[in-house]
């Protein structure tokens, strides 16, 4: 089973930060893991699948940002095989 929960706050108007909270709950799950290019760690996986780049409009400067994730993982095991 797969959650997943998104809690934006945004405090432009006082101190121009916006701050994102993500949830994430996987249960009874059985996770196959590849490497698709040697030498990167699990993470950097997950770093690439969430890389997102925007074009903002001319004048705009965005707030900062603080991105806070929970990960809840219950009975997961993960398969290694080539």
């Amino acid at each position: 089973m797969f959650a997943l929960a998104l809690k934006i706050e945004n405090e432009e108007t006082t101190r121009s930060l916006a701050h994102f909270t993500v949830g994430i709950s996987l249960d009874e799950l059985t996770l196959r893991f590849r490497l698709i290019e040697p030498g990167l760690a699990p993470w950097d996986h997950v770093g690439l699948l969430f890389k997102i780049e925007e074009e903002l409009p001319a004048g705009y400067t965005p707030p900062a940002y603080v991105t806070s994730l929970h990960l809840q993982l219950n009975h997961i095991q993960i398969d290694y095989r080539n």
